[in-house]
């Protein structure tokens, strides 16, 4: 490290130049990463507290939870096969001038455990944390949906439905429902039905599926990037430094212990890149706070962090390969 912290105190531009174009990359990398966890977490965040380990949905393929619709009779039936189950519905409403999801809920015999908060009674809502904000209602508060007038019963966690904050209602009998969501992996069904791991039932939402794909593909082709322009960077620096690396070697210097001192180099340039990328990551979602779909935890900047440092690490490591073919005669004029 001593040659390499030497070098980049050599060619401070350099090396500066290098490391914020690091630096926006991560920037652009975790910014872009926190705001498909917001995107995700607005669009199925109300699935994933329904918990349970399956989904019945309508028809045999391609499913679909936008278009699914279970009939009453279906889901009686389903229901009473599957003991531990509910029976969910998906609508929309506008309340106080915000538009907002409403889902409503049935419980079968007692129904899964863990959907006991998200299960108000007949006549009673459970507001979401963001649809309290748009709206301002509070417990005790009266609200009309689809012509009937419900008590809030409670205010629940930061819940949302394609990108709507939701309002959690009873199932009305004889109300149809899109699906119905089981505790058992591999529940039994009736009728033209199938089953979907809860798993992967976000990714029968078109909407979320588009999202994740595109915000994906993007992220990926950035994380790729970072290894290009970071091998190209120490590529074209090793070429330039093919004389002063033959006289090291004519002097004793070993090929292994060059290349780990030039990833030492790349090491403090991504490190610090990313690191700083990152903190203004951070800085700049705290300032933006809720008004924009952000999630700010270790998935969305840890993991990505550590990912580009890796690729930019293995894109260096690539690069310097050309520290093999270099030879000590080259220092000696033995290429004269």
């Amino acid at each position: 490290m001593f040659l390499a912290l030497k070098d980049i105190r050599a060619a401070k531009a350099r090396f500066a130049l290098i490391t914020v174009t690091v630096a926006m990359m991560a920037l652009l990398v975790s910014f872009l990463s926190g705001l498909t966890g917001g995107l995700t977490h607005q669009t199925i965040s109300s699935l994933s507290a329904l918990g349970g380990r399956a989904a019945i949905l309508e028809g045999t393929s391609s499913p679909s939870l936008d278009r699914s619709r279970l009939s009453t009779a279906v889901t009686d039936d389903l229901i009473a096969a599957n003991p531990q189950s509910t029976a969910v519905s998906f609508s929309r409403t506008r309340v106080g001038g915000a538009d907002l999801a409403v889902v409503s809920v049935a419980a079968g015999h007692n129904g899964p455990a863990d959907h006991a908060t998200y299960m108000p009674a007949a006549g009673e809502a459970a507001v979401s944390s963001a649809a309290q904000t748009a709206t301002g209602l509070s417990v005790g508060d009266t609200l009309t949906i689809r012509g009937q007038q419900l008590t809030v019963a409670a205010i629940t966690g930061d819940d949302w439905f394609n990108h709507s904050p939701v309002i959690w209602t009873h199932l009305e009998p004889g109300t149809e429902a899109a699906a119905v969501i089981t505790a058992a992996a591999d529940p039994a069904i009736t009728g033209d039905t199938q089953t979907v791991a809860a798993g992967e039932l976000p990714a029968t939402l078109a909407a979320h599926q588009a999202e994740s794909t595109s915000l994906g593909i993007i992220s990926a082709m950035l994380l790729m990037i970072t290894a290009l322009v970071t091998g190209a960077f120490f590529l074209v620096w090793t070429v330039q430094r093919t004389g002063d690396i033959a006289t090291l070697k004519a002097l004793g210097a070993t090929t292994s212990s060059l290349i780990a001192d030039s990833l030492g180099q790349a090491t403090v340039i991504l490190a610090t890149g990313i690191g700083a990328g990152l903190a203004v990551t951070v800085a700049t979602a705290t300032a933006i706070g809720d008004s924009l779909p952000f999630v700010l935890n270790g998935s969305t900047t840890v993991l990505p962090a550590v990912t580009m440092f890796a690729l930019g690490l293995a894109g260096a490591a690539a690069a310097l390969l050309f520290l093999r073919t270099t030879s000590p005669l080259t220092a000696l004029g033995g290429n004269r």
